[in-house]
């Protein structure tokens, strides 16, 4: 009995130690959160299986409690599911059917409309209460919203993922709507290797119950924006900030760029210094 004790132990070790602190410690403090999924259905059925997997992976993977909205793009953007996650059985049976059942019907590929993917945000929004909302977009190489600049906008402030599928590097669209590097996931066929990151982050960000630009005021039981808690040169900024608004100086930098003058953190270290050095000793050499 002894022995099968430690051949057990010695197999899940490993295991146990492979896995990064936020997913062991993360993962079992994530709290139930909004979650707007739109999936952009591929014409390339390898392509739309993985992502209609990866979605179910998604779904499975999120806490109890938490509220899942999944629209489609096909001829038109609708809605598929609009449903508070439980753990039953039947639960799980009726939403992997509602998946499985989903199938392209539009024989051209059409673009995502700009002004209804932002009135579905809109309704799904001002539902939220006291709960971090985080948008997620499944598409491919060839997935396109018009008006892309009106939705870059629109959506820098909320916590957005993005998964593509694709031969090629992800379109600069993509890329850039998302919240940062770590919220863009290039999918594959070995959907377990590229999850784990993926949903650690989609934990990490439910306790994060506003916009980027925002932090969750305890005290006061509503979002103030970030400008309260942090400085006006990032490298200034306070544990505090880092920790509450995460994304604030990525989704921000247009800001950040108005607000100092002179040398500060946006340059590159290595740059800022040779800047600085240079701005001396050419005033050296005048006053000299």
């Amino acid at each position: 009995m002894v022995f099968i004790v430690f051949i057990v132990f010695i197999w899940i070790l490993p295991s146990v130690l492979s896995q990064k602190d936020l997913h062991t410690n993360d993962q079992q403090t994530c709290e139930p959160f909004w979650a707007f999924i739109v999936w952009d259905l591929s014409e390339t059925i390898d392509t739309f299986n993985v992502q209609r997997n990866f979605i179910f992976q998604i779904i499975k993977s999120t806490r109890e409690d938490t509220n899942i909205r999944l629209d489609i793009m096909d001829t038109i953007l609708s809605n598929v599911l609009d449903t508070k996650k439980n753990i039953s059985d039947n639960w799980f049976t009726n939403i992997g059917l509602k998946i499985a059942q989903v199938k392209r019907t539009g024989l051209e590929r059409n673009v995502i409309p700009y002004k209804h993917l932002m009135g579905a945000v809109s309704n799904f929004t001002n539902e939220t209460v006291t709960a971090a909302l985080e948008l997620l977009f499944v598409v491919d190489n060839n997935s396109r919203i018009d008006k892309e600049e009106s939705t870059l906008k629109e959506l820098k402030k909320f916590k957005t993922f993005v998964a593509v599928r694709g031969t090629k590097p992800p379109p600069k669209f993509w890329t850039n709507i998302a919240t940062d590097q770590h919220h863009l996931l290039e999918l594959n066929d070995n959907i377990a290797g590229d999850i784990d990151d993926f949903l650690d982050l989609l934990c990490h960000d439910s306790k994060l119950y506003c916009n980027t630009d925002e932090y969750w005021s305890r005290n006061g039981k509503a979002c103030k924006t970030c400008t309260f808690i942090c400085a006006r040169i990032p490298a200034e900024d306070p544990p505090y900030c880092l920790r509450e608004c995460p994304y604030y100086r990525d989704r921000n930098k247009a800001n950040d760029h108005s607000q100092g003058s002179g040398c500060n953190n946006l340059v590159p270290k290595d740059k800022l210094i040779n800047m600085c050095f240079v701005s001396m000793w050419i005033l050296m050499k005048q006053l000299l």
